[in-house]
């Protein structure tokens, strides 16, 4: 279990809608989940993140409305100072995030990452923050360059205590063939996994 963020994108042409609403009905991604913090961007002109909803229960499928067909009702949580696209272009963070180096083209309804979800939030008054009971996610520490000396090494350190800990059976380099064409190749499998089930 781990909070979900979100980034959902929305053209001038709704913008008079967007203001005037207190709740949204939007299209949503069927992963997305009851709770899940929405960042709202409003397109050309404005070029802007202005907002904050949360998604009042899980989304439901419409087979009759596009975005394929799942839609979720929006509570709105704060609206927040303006985070022009300028900025995030130009932020270390946020200009790697996948809608930002695309240019918000297709996005409707797209996943926000942890570690841009704590960026955000710093651009957020630490008023609002407080407010609203926005806390930054803990972030797994990036691994430094060099800290394992071999494959070899990485996998008796990090995978496999990862499989056992899972309750995994595993196999370590197990051999397998596997075909090209009508030519079939003997390789090993780094890790063959299985749980009760096979």
């Amino acid at each position: 279990e781990y909070q979900r963020y979100w980034i959902m994108a929305t053209g001038a042409e709704y913008f008079d809608e967007l203001d005037a609403a207190e709740d949204l009905r939007w299209s949503s991604r069927k992963d997305a989940r009851e709770g899940d913090l929405v960042f709202i961007y409003r397109m050309a002109p404005r070029k802007s993140v202005t907002g904050l909803y949360r998604l009042a229960h899980d989304p439901y499928f419409d087979p009759w409305t596009s975005w394929d067909g799942f839609w979720a009702d929006l509570e709105p949580v704060c609206t927040v100072p303006d985070i022009t696209f300028a900025q995030m272009r130009s932020d270390e963070v946020l200009s790697q995030w996948g809608v930002v180096r695309k240019q918000f083209n297709g996005t409707v309804c797209d996943p926000v990452p942890h570690s841009v979800y704590n960026r955000l939030l710093q651009l957020i008054p630490e008023s609002l923050r407080r407010e609203h009971e926005l806390e930054p996610e803990e972030l797994a520490p990036e691994a430094a360059s060099g800290t394992f000396d071999s494959e070899a090494h990485f996998e008796e350190k990090v995978i496999l205590p990862l499989i056992q800990g899972w309750g995994l059976n595993h196999r370590y380099q197990a051999p397998c063939r596997f075909h090209v064409g009508s030519q079939m190749h003997p390789t090993r499998v780094d890790f063959l996994v299985s749980d009760q089930r096979g």
